[in-house]
């Protein structure tokens, strides 16, 4: 198997946001869509064990000899986990992607639905390597890979990313304060109140030590990253 590497999301990169996940297919919607109503059975098995591992992993409470457990509807798969009516929708027709929540009302909660979703991808592309959020000691890290072999942002042809009118707009939807930007000759850093996000060798890392800054974090680090759409189609911000 070829290694997989980051590729383009043309309708928008992904991100957790305080009212649920905007995670769409990166191509092929149609045909992605038709596969997983094929394949929906097979999918809820490849993705239960790593639900488990995450919910372990970010000690959401739904662990239980009953939970997490998979529903199987005719265009959908649905993972059910605690109390409280509290589950994740893998469905071919949302509005905003093929992934939603429900009564995911916390920042750990959200986690290991993003995650899942990216798996989701993986398992139908196998060329791709979809974004992902890590626990660390001390921090949360956040990775999304850059498209097509690039190894930083695309300056040259959106140069709106390092003008402080337009970057600072992004932060401020993300609700993440005192921005500082470091333009280096190998990477671009973006430092903010309680965490960073840096661009370097092919990845976006971002690092941040309150959950609930995972939210406008990924917000941003989606943003960036969508620059090598509006680049490649000589569009601007």
């Amino acid at each position: 198997m070829a290694e997989r590497t980051g590729k383009i999301f043309e309708t928008g990169f992904p991100y957790l946001s305080r009212r649920g996940i905007v995670y769409d297919w990166p191509d092929k919607r149609e045909e992605r869509r038709k596969e997983l109503i094929k394949r929906r059975e097979e999918l809820a098995e490849y993705l239960l064990p790593r639900l488990k591992k995450y919910l372990e992993e970010w000690e959401v409470s739904g662990l239980h000899p009953s939970y997490p457990y998979i529903q199987l509807g005719e265009k959908a798969v649905i993972f059910h986990f605690g109390g409280n009516g509290r589950w994740i929708e893998i469905d071919f027709n949302m509005l905003e992607g093929f992934s939603a929540f429900h009564n995911l009302d916390s920042w750990k909660e959200g986690i290991p639905g993003f995650n899942l979703s990216s798996d989701t991808v993986e398992f139908f592309d196998e060329k791709i390597k979809c974004p992902r959020i890590k626990k660390l000691i001390d921090k949360i890290k956040i990775e999304y890979f850059l498209p097509d072999g690039e190894t930083n942002l695309p300056l040259d042809s959106v140069p709106g990313l390092i003008d402080k009118n337009i970057y600072e707009w992004f932060f401020q939807v993300g609700k993440l304060k005192d921005i500082e930007l470091e333009i280096g000759e190998k990477h671009i850093e973006y430092r903010f109140s309680g965490g960073k996000i840096k661009t370097e060798n092919g990845v976006c890392n971002g690092e941040i030590e309150n959950g609930w800054n995972i939210f406008g974090t990924t917000f941003v680090m989606a943003k960036l990253l969508d620059s090598f759409h509006f680049g490649k189609n000589k569009k601007s911000f």
